[in-house]
């Protein structure tokens, strides 16, 4: 049997936030883009709205902090295909602030908003594809990771982790594909005390654990009682 030599190392554990953001028809658009340069074009576009997002609403909590000091960045962004992951990390003794975590929640909610928007009124005037990103999809999970370091970056201490693995990856890339006729899940530790979220608790998540998940409230009362029944058919279940 041959020696396997891994590229990567695990390094320290540390406390992770992430989000999977998934773009429902990104494939189909792929194969219509015009041009080479089309399909990137596109994704510089989101990520370029994205990072700009998140950005205002850092500022914004910023002004209510005493220390007036902005909350942390992105410690890792990574494309995934059709969609990507964006981790914000701290070390493994500490855990973010819930004003932080409600502000990353609320940003995302936004940036999902925008992206539907544009996705609707704006692309179409732009592309001349017939197949566009039509929707985004948004999954949140928190707990502990482990950073990647190549053999390279681990012999250097001020080295960044080139990937991330954990549990709280794999549960958001299953939240943001469990609920699709919503569309935005987000385990219950990341935003638990936010008024305008419903709890509901997510079953039958491949490879994952029965988790009290945060949905929109008001997606949740729009949705018709059909709808409503057939996920509540081996997917979700609600919470007395």
């Amino acid at each position: 049997m041959a020696n396997l030599q891994f590229s990567h190392k695990p390094g320290p554990q540390r406390f992770g936030l992430v989000a999977c953001l998934d773009i429902s028809g990104f494939s189909e658009f792929c194969k219509e883009a015009e041009g080479p340069d089309g399909a990137p074009r596109l994704i510089a576009n989101l990520f370029d709205m994205l990072a700009g997002t998140i950005d205002a609403h850092r500022f914004q909590l910023s002004l209510n902090q005493p220390s007036g000091l902005l909350e942390p960045s992105p410690t890792f962004t990574k494309f995934t295909g059709d969609g990507a992951l964006v981790i914000w990390t701290k070390e493994s003794d500490s855990e973010f602030s819930q004003e932080f975590l409600h502000m990353v929640v609320v940003a995302l909610r936004h940036f999902r908003i925008r992206f539907n928007e544009i996705s609707t009124h704006v692309w179409r005037r732009q592309w001349r594809s017939p197949k566009l990103p039509n929707c985004l999809r948004v999954g949140m999970a928190i707990g502990p990771l482990f950073p990647l370091f190549t053999l390279n970056e681990a012999l250097d201490p001020d080295s960044k982790p080139s990937d991330y693995l954990g549990y709280p990856i794999n549960l958001a890339v299953r939240l943001q594909g469990h609920l699709p006729e919503l569309g935005f899940v987000v385990q219950e530790r990341v935003a638990s005390g936010m008024p305008e979220l419903k709890a509901l608790e997510a079953i039958g998540l491949k490879g994952c654990h029965n988790e009290r998940v945060l949905v929109v409230g008001e997606d949740w009362d729009a949705l018709g009682t059909v709808k409503k029944q057939s996920m509540m058919n081996g997917r979700v279940k609600p919470i007395d």
